[in-house]
C-alpha cells in the first residue's frame, strides 16, 4: 500500500494520528504558549501562522492556529517541505524534533544584523560530514558570503550566493576540511542549521548571538556510553585567551582549562580532557565573541546528539521545552538544569500535557554553580507513554537542555527556550531551515498499527479540533 492509494478520510485519519504520534513518525514542529492567562488578556491574540516553503518558485502550505495560554500543539511536517516559518505572538516557543535523522533544534529567530557564526564544520578529513541550511528569511534576495574558516584560523574559503525570497540553500564545506563556517547575509536576516552525518546524526542551529561567557549544562563522560567533544569558535578578528572552567553537581570547581585564540580562531576539547565525573562547564572569553557546540557521541559511533552551549547572557527564571516525553513510542527525556545565579536555587518544574492542564509539579533545589539532571521516567506520577511540555521557574537564572532518548538508543537534544521573549511586544518570526517528513513506510507502520489497537477518540478529536 502506497500513501497515494490512501483514500482521503484515510488520510485525514492519518493527519489525526501524526498530530498525536508524530514524535515517533515524522519531523514535527512542537509548539507551546507560555503565557500565564492574565498575561495573555494584554496580547494581540493567541493564534500563530505556519508557513511549510517546498521550494522558492512553490506557493508556501499556510494554516492558522490557536492555542491558548499553557496549551501545545505538534504541527506534522508537510510532504516535500523543506523549510518552515512560524509567525508567533510573544511568549510562544517552538521545537522541531525528527528521531527518524536524530535532529533537534530551537526556532531560529534571525538576528537584524544577518551575520550568523556556525561551528563547528567537519567533512571527510574526519569521521564527520556536515550540512549546512541556509534560509533567506525575507523576500529581498539576499547575497550571502560564506567563510569556511580552518581549525588554524588562517587561510579561509569564501564563497558568495544569491538567496531568492525565503529560498534555502544546501552547503558542504571544501573537501577534506575541518572547522568552521560564518556566514553574512548582505544585511539581510538569514537563518542556518548545522547537521552532522557519519558516527550518528545530529543537528544544531546556527548561532545569532555573540556571548563572551557560555554555558554547557552537562557534558557526558562515559556516561551511558557517550563522551562529548567541546567546540569553541572565536568569531572576533582578535586574539583572545578562552578558559574553560569545569564543576561539579555541586557547583565546586573541578579545574580549568586555557587556551589562546587567534582571530577567527577555533579549537576542540574532549570530555577526556575534563575532570572525572565533571557535571558542565563555562567557557569564557575575556574580550571577544565566542560560540560553543557539544556533540556527545557514543562509544559504537552509531549515535550521537548536539546542542549549543547557551550564553550566560540568556540565563532566565523561566525555561521551557516544548516536545518532552516518558515511553512515548519508546522515547524518554532527560532534562539538565544548570543554576547560573550566586544563590541556591529553588526550582519548581511542571509538566504539562498538550492541552495545557499539569500533569505533574514537583520541585528541585540546585546549589550555587551546580546542576542537576531530572529523568522524567524516574518520575512514577508521570504515565508511560505521556508527550508534553515542560515549564521551569526558578529564583536564579538557570540554563537548561534536554535530550531524549529511545530504546534503541536513539539520541537527540535541544536547549530550552528562555522565556525573556515575553518582552517582545509585537509577531515575531520563529524560521526552521531543514525539516523532512515521515517516510512512507513510517506512515503505513502507523496505520497498521493503529488499526491493531483500540481507537484513542480522545487524541482524535483533539488532533481533528486543531484550528
Amino acid at each position: 500500500m502506497r500513501v497515494r492509494l490512501i483514500p482521503r478520510f484515510a488520510l485525514a485519519i492519518v493527519a489525526a494520528l501524526l498530530l498525536c504520534n508524530s514524535s515517533a513518525f515524522a519531523g514535527t514542529i512542537y509548539v507551546f504558549n507560555a503565557n500565564e492567562p492574565d498575561v495573555a488578556k494584554g496580547l494581540a491574540g493567541t493564534f500563530f501562522d505556519a508557513r511549510f516553503y517546498l521550494d522558492q518558485n512553490s506557493q508556501p502550505i499556510e494554516s492558522t492556529h490557536e492555542l491558548l495560554p499553557g496549551q501545545g500543539t505538534a504541527l506534522y511536517v508537510p510532504d516535500g517541505a523543506s523549510s518552515a516559518f512560524l509567525d508567533v505572538p510573544p511568549g510562544f516557543f517552538a521545537t522541531y524534533i525528527d528521531p527518524f535523522t536524530g535532529e533537534a533544534y530551537r526556532g531560529i529567530a534571525p538576528s537584524s544584523t544577518g551575520v550568523v557564526g556556525v561551528t563547528p564544520v567537519m567533512t571527510y578529513a574526519d569521521s564527520d560530514t556536515n550540512t549546512l541550511r541556509v534560509t533567506n528569511t525575507m523576500s529581498p534576495t539576499a547575497d550571502l558570503q560564506v567563510n569556511f574558516i580552518p581549525i588554524s584560523g588562517i587561510d579561509s574559503i569564501s564563497y558568495t550566493a544569491s538567496l531568492g525570497p525565503y529560498e534555502t540553500l544546501q552547503l558542504h564545506a571544501p573537501e577534506d576540511f575541518f572547522g568552521s563556517a560564518v556566514m553574512d547575509g548582505g544585511g539581510q536576516p538569514i537563518a542556518v542549521t548545522n547537521q552532522f552525518s557519519g558516527e550518528g546524526n545530529a543537528a544544531v542551529g546556527g548561532f545569532a548571538t555573540e556571548a563572551q561567557e557560555v554555558a554547557i549544562p552537562t557534558i557526558p563522560h562515559d556516561t551511558n556510553g557517550f563522551t562529548s567533544n567541546i567546540y569553541v569558535q572565536n568569531l572576533g578578528s582578535d586574539s583572545t585567551g578562552v578558559t574553560v572552567n569545569y564543576y561539579g553537581e555541586d557547583g565546586t570547581s573541578l579545574g580549568t582549562s586555557n587556551y589562546g585564540l587567534c582571530g577567527n580562531q577555533g579549537f576542540v576539547t574532549s570530555s577526556y580532557s575534563s575532570p572525572q565525573g565533571a557535571a558542565q562547564a563555562v567557557v569564557t572569553s575575556s574580550d571577544q565573541p565566542i560560540a560553543v557546540t557539544i556533540k556527545s557521541t557514543n562509544n559504537d559511533g552509531d549515535d550521537a546528539f548536539a546542542f549549543q552551549g547557551v550564553p550566560e547572557s540568556d540565563a532566565s527564571k523561566l525555561v521551557c521545552f516544548p516536545g518532552v516525553f516518558n515511553a512515548f513510542m519508546g522515547e524518554t527525556t532527560l532534562i539538565s538544569i544548570r543554576n547560573s545565579g550566586g544563590s541556591e536555587a529553588d526550582v519548581d518544574i511542571t509538566i504539562r500535557k498538550q492541552d495545557g492542564s499539569v500533569a505533574v509539579f514537583w520541585g528541585e533545589t540546585i546549589p550555587a554553580g551546580g546542576s542537576t539532571v531530572v529523568d522524567l521516567s524516574s518520575i512514577e506520577e508521570l504515565p508511560s507513554g505521556f508527550a508534553g511540555i515542560a515549564f521551569i521557574e526558578s529564583d536564579q537564572d538557570i540554563v537548561c537542555v534536554g535530550i531524549t532518548r529511545d530504546a534503541d538508543g536513539n539520541s537527540f537534544a535541544y536547549e530550552g527556550g528562555p522565556l525573556t521573549s515575553r518582552k517582545r511586544d509585537a509577531v515575531s518570526t520563529l524560521v526552521f531551515p531543514a525539516v523532512s517528513s515521515s517516510p512512507y513506510e513510517a506512515i503505513e507502520e502507523l496505520i497498521q498499527e493503529y488499526a491493531s489497537k483500540d481507537n484513542d477518540l480522545d487524541c482524535f478529536i483533539q488532533a481533528l479540533g486543531v484550528k
